[in-house]
């Protein structure tokens, strides 16, 4: 009689165990689902243009510096309209001691594509660029970190492009640099 009772005890334990790794694989299988399906959201405003600054083609060297990778709070700059598509996206700048820092907030996750800055005032142009870096629910250009002794004071107009292939975007702004 103990024999049947063991075999029925067994039996019942290796039943929950089984019903129990099933559960256990149904969990996973479904947050696999879930966290696949919020990786392929793309998050799209339409926005208006606004150009703040005047036109220039003019370049003088290109440097890379991918220093900050922080999530900045976003400013009302305004993308400009591109034919391919457009990309939500914010910038802001901050002169900090002797830095003007630009940082900024992509409203979509990638690790790919390239942020390409321009300062423009009276001819003169410095160009930065930067890659992507994707965060859990955003993306931001890597960082741009300029020394403020690059820049003659006074007025100079800004313009961030973001391309994340096949979106882009172009932010326009000002920044007044003290003496």
């Amino acid at each position: 009689m103990k024999s049947i009772q063991r075999n029925s005890k067994k039996a019942s334990k290796k039943r929950a165990l089984l019903i129990i790794g099933a559960i256990l694989l149904l969990l996973i299988a479904a947050g696999t689902v879930y966290a696949l399906s919020r990786d392929n959201t793309d998050d799209t405003r339409p926005t208006e243009t606004v150009d703040n600054s005047p036109q220039d083609s003019n370049t003088e060297g290109t440097e890379t510096d991918n220093i900050d990778t922080k999530d900045p709070a976003p400013t009302e700059n305004l993308p400009e309209e591109t034919p391919d598509a457009e990309l939500g996206a914010t910038f802001t700048i901050d002169q900090i001691d002797s830095v003007v820092r630009v940082s900024t907030l992509i409203q979509s996750v990638s690790s790919t594509g390239s942020c390409i800055l321009k300062f423009e005032k009276d001819g003169v142009m410095i160009t930065r660029e930067a890659g992507i870096q994707a965060n859990p629910s955003s993306s931001t250009c890597k960082g741009f970190n300029i020394s403020k002794s690059d820049f003659s004071a006074g007025v100079w107009s800004v313009e961030l492009t973001i391309s994340i292939p096949p979106k882009s975007t172009t932010l326009k702004d000002t920044i007044t640099i003290g003496s």
